[in-house]
């Protein structure tokens, strides 16, 4: 077989290879010289190999060749790794910030405006202004779209720039104890009626107060979290897919893990990532849907008695439709938790990835499978597929600091000034990393900066028991870690494939936002 490829065109065994993934391909090259030089020479094969190494994958045909894919994330890469941003754009976003998104490269937050009392809800009935920014990257400048009237009172929203989609969601109050929540499918371009949606409004009553929501987009499916339910429409066909009241939702956290797969955070001693499938199609005429199918329980290390967790909550990137030369893939982003133990406890974050999440998920699952749920203890998960920090940095609603700080593999902290004045320090973790691999064409170089440092963490991390937990809890998910100080004082960051935002405002306030730093990659 071997001696038969090697006798094909070079063009050929390239165009062959080219259908193998990275781990593939490498083995290939392994086989003998010939192969090894045809795929180190071959610059789509090249591209494929160090975009895997990224946990990326290609986008849609451009302008850009190959060949220039291959250098820009390279360049990228070491970009990243040292923190040496082409530039620095301070983008103007006038008024305040009630409500805020930022997904594939757009910034869009929105604004409370007039004075009326409504008498249910004033502070979140009446957000109807909205501004939408897409944000400078090293070749394009900062463009907005301001809409001054909204014509739907909002206190949530989010959007998917890919399908020109915003989603703005709101609640009618019938009775004291039962209302509506409203989820209005709109274009961002025009802030009409999307067209791909079957229907402009997408409704679901639920039997009290929903208190904070919050709402995710991921393909064709929206899901909306409160106190009293989790909701999952299928926003083409305005199908409900998921309704989970009250009574059974052990958490208002969720998160998607595909456009088929949700996780929830439950705080229960000692705390758990409970996982579900559900079907992306479910009939009109049915109410309430099959119940989605609850995969597996992974649970949480056991903690002493008397502890007991006051805070676990999920993030990640959005999941939006690649149009950039190259994005992270989806399988490859991290899931960052934050846990907290008592109201004054010390506070951890987890790591993990959504490949690892998904993994367990058997194929084609969808809701009101015939299945045995699976809980898997701690140590036989835990250890492997996760790194387990503690930390003082402050993420979440009590300092209204600001979200989406994680995206794809990385995760950006909080500014953490390393005097009581400012200026502050940026880190950076990255859990794509390769401490054993020899031929990586982008070096670790040593900075001239003194501000810049990278470290590579391959060894344990180990909590000892004692003051949370009852034994030691050792975790090993491998990471890199860039930081530089000297930076201005920023309130947050926040991070996607190409850019930081160094915020100069508080979120949910009436005060100005001052604009915002734009440090591109």
């Amino acid at each position: 077989m071997e001696s038969i490829l090697l006798g094909l065109p070079v063009e050929t065994v390239i165009s062959i290879l080219k259908w193998l993934d990275c781990r593939q391909i490498l083995l290939c090259s392994s086989v003998c010289k010939t192969l090894r030089e045809i795929v180190k020479e071959s610059v789509e094969l090249q591209y494929q190999i160090e975009l895997a190494a990224d946990g990326m994958v290609d986008g849609p045909p451009g302008l850009m060749t190959t060949a220039d894919r291959l250098e820009l994330l390279l360049d990228r890469r070491r970009r990243w790794r040292m923190l040496d941003w082409t530039r620095r754009v301070t983008v103007p976003i006038p008024g305040a910030c009630q409500a805020y998104e930022l997904a594939g490269g757009v910034f869009a937050k929105s604004m409370r405006v007039g004075d009326v009392d409504d008498g249910v809800d004033k502070f979140r009935r009446m957000v109807r202004h909205l501004t939408a920014t897409w944000l400078p990257s090293r070749t394009k400048e900062a463009q907005s779209i301001i809409r001054e009237e909204l014509d739907v009172a909002t206190g949530e929203f989010t959007i998917d720039p890919s399908q020109d989609l915003i989603v703005l969601v709101n609640v009618d109050y019938m009775q004291p104890e039962c209302c509506t929540i409203n989820v209005h499918l709109r274009t961002i371009s025009t802030n009409t009626a999307h067209l791909g949606a079957a229907s402009s409004q997408l409704r679901a009553e639920i039997s009290s107060d929903p208190g904070m929501m919050s709402v995710q987009v991921v393909d064709d499916v929206v899901g909306v979290i409160c106190w009293a339910s989790l909701v999952i429409w299928n926003w083409v066909t305005a199908e409900v897919l998921v309704y989970y009241p009250l009574d059974d939702l052990p958490s208002r956290e969720f998160d998607f893990l595909s456009n088929r797969a949700f996780m929830i955070m439950v705080p229960d001693d000692p705390g758990s990532i409970e996982i579900y499938s559900f079907s992306g199609h479910a009939p009109l005429s049915v109410f309430p849907p099959l119940p989605p199918t609850h995969i597996t329980t992974l649970c949480m290390p056991a903690v002493q008695a008397g502890r007991e967790l006051s805070r676990f909550s999920t993030h990640s990137g959005r999941c939006v439709r690649n149009t950039a030369p190259f994005a992270s893939a989806r399988d490859s982003r991290v899931h960052f938790m934050s846990i907290q133990y008592n109201s004054h406890g010390p506070r951890f974050y987890l790591f993990l990835y959504n490949h690892f999440l998904l993994s367990l998920v058997p194929p084609g699952f969808g809701s009101g499978e015939v299945w045995t749920t699976l809980t898997r203890p701690w140590d036989s998960w835990g250890p492997a597929h996760t790194r387990l920090l503690e930390h003082n940095a402050s993420f979440g609603w009590g300092q209204l600091k600001w979200f989406r700080y994680a995206h794809g593999q990385r995760v950006v902290l909080p500014p953490l000034s390393i005097s009581p004045n400012p200026p502050s320090t940026l880190y950076v973790l990255h859990f794509n990393i390769h401490p054993t691999r020899t031929d990586d064409p982008v070096p670790t170089a040593e900075s001239r900066r003194a501000t810049w440092q990278y470290e590579v963490v391959t060894g344990p991390t180990t909590i000892p028991a004692g003051t949370v937990f009852r034994a030691d809890v050792v975790t090993h998910l491998p990471y890199s870690m860039s930081s530089c100080s000297g930076l201005s004082d920023y309130s947050g960051f926040m991070i996607d494939d190409e850019r930081i935002l160094g915020m100069k405002s508080l979120p949910y306030t009436d005060d100005e936002m001052n604009g915002v730093d734009v440090f591109t990659f």
